[in-house]
């Protein structure tokens, strides 16, 4: 009874705050109020006029002008709300199609629009103002996102033959010199240039979305047994520990091959930022998949910034990586409608990256 009462208040609370409603209503309150006053003054001034003239028909008459009255006060009111509430009502939908439709696009989807037709009221102008500068928002957006795609698929080619011609100087230099230590510093300086734009490459093809047409079912402790043998031997290779849980079995529909560099990138990520001896726990629970360590952490200023391309802690940029890492799981992690979240690894001391698939009308589903 509580819980119902309480529900009905809170309903009421949020009826109450929608704007267009409440003024609806506060024009059908007025239009009664008014109503009101005009048979007061009508009544005060029949019975004063005829009580003077005709006193034996005065009583008579008010009757019938109460009684005229009151049908017309109920009838008027009734239609005064009802109307106001209609009309209140469809203003507050369009309002809230406005609401919702700059939600969708704080989410990240661009394609999202009012729909508001041209020429109606000030409601459909706000409409039709707001599509029109989503459209020149989502065609920057776009034209920026193939800006850095195609720079980057243009550098791509002129890197490889940079790269052909070093690994051919480093073999003429040491036939004739036996030292090629720069050549080959050179040579490396040219790989994490060629994986800086692979990856500026494969987050501008994840942001596209191109990938859903491809989504199948995976079973997430599959998978992430999978990617525990592929990467468990490089974790124990850098000299850190590498550990796995499972819990309840979780089916997600989403592209395979991202998933596994999702948890690819998490764990690099985890060996790049972890002392010798560091423990790196890939964890699955249902719908839930999370990448825990127990080194340094990340300050919780820093955890939303970490997760924007390039963006760097070290700000002089002299560790390995080019910042690209964990934005590429956050590009995948939105690509499948996953919440991705950064905390404190509830062991003690580091950071847990936990991803989970639990968003209503994703398609992901429990299957234990």
């Amino acid at each position: 009874m509580g819980r119902a009462m309480l529900s009905i208040k809170n309903n009421l609370s949020t009826f109450w705050r929608r704007t267009a409603l409440r003024q609806a209503l506060a024009l059908a309150v007025a239009i009664v109020a008014i109503l009101a006053l005009v048979w007061m003054a009508t009544y005060f001034l029949v019975r004063t006029e005829l009580r003077s003239v005709h006193p034996e028909s005065a009583e008579e008459a008010l009757e019938i002008i109460n009684g005229a009255f009151r049908f017309a006060f109920v009838a008027i009111a009734a239609a005064a709300i009802a109307i106001g509430v209609f009309l209140g009502g469809r203003a507050q939908r369009r309002v809230n199609r406005i609401s919702s439709t700059l939600s969708k696009v704080a989410q990240g989807d661009l394609a999202a629009r009012t729909e508001a037709p041209p020429g109606g009221d000030d409601l459909d102008y706000v409409g039709t103002r707001i599509d029109a500068t989503l459209n020149e928002l989502q065609r920057v957006v776009l034209r920026m996102r193939d800006l850095s795609a195609n720079v980057a698929h243009d550098l791509r080619t002129p890197v490889a033959r940079l790269r052909a011609n070093l690994e051919d100087a480093v073999v003429a230099v040491e036939k004739e010199h036996g030292n090629s230590g720069e050549i080959r510093a050179a040579i490396e300086k040219t790989d994490q240039l060629a994986a800086v734009i692979d990856a500026i490459m494969r987050i501008a093809h994840v942001e596209s979305g191109a990938r859903k047409a491809a989504f199948a079912p995976v079973d997430l402790i599959e998978l992430a047994q999978a990617v525990a043998d592929t990467f468990a031997p490089v974790v124990e290779d850098s000299g850190r520990h590498f550990k796995i849980s499972t819990g309840n079995p979780g089916t997600v529909i989403g592209d395979r091959d991202l998933l596994v560099q999702l948890l690819a990138n998490l764990i690099q990520n985890a060996i790049r930022h972890t002392p010798p001896d560091s423990t790196v726990r890939l964890s699955v629970d249902g719908l839930s998949v999370s990448v825990c360590d127990d080194g340094p952490g990340v300050p919780e200023s820093e955890r939303e910034r970490i997760l924007e391309p390039t963006y760097r802690m070290d700000k002089s940029r002299n560790t390995a990586g080019a910042g690209l890492g964990l934005a590429l799981v956050a590009a995948v992690a939105e690509l499948h409608e996953a919440r991705l979240t950064l905390d404190d690894n509830p062991a003690g001391r580091g950071l847990c990256v936990r991803l989970m698939f639990d968003i209503p009308g994703s398609g992901h589903t429990l299957t234990g």
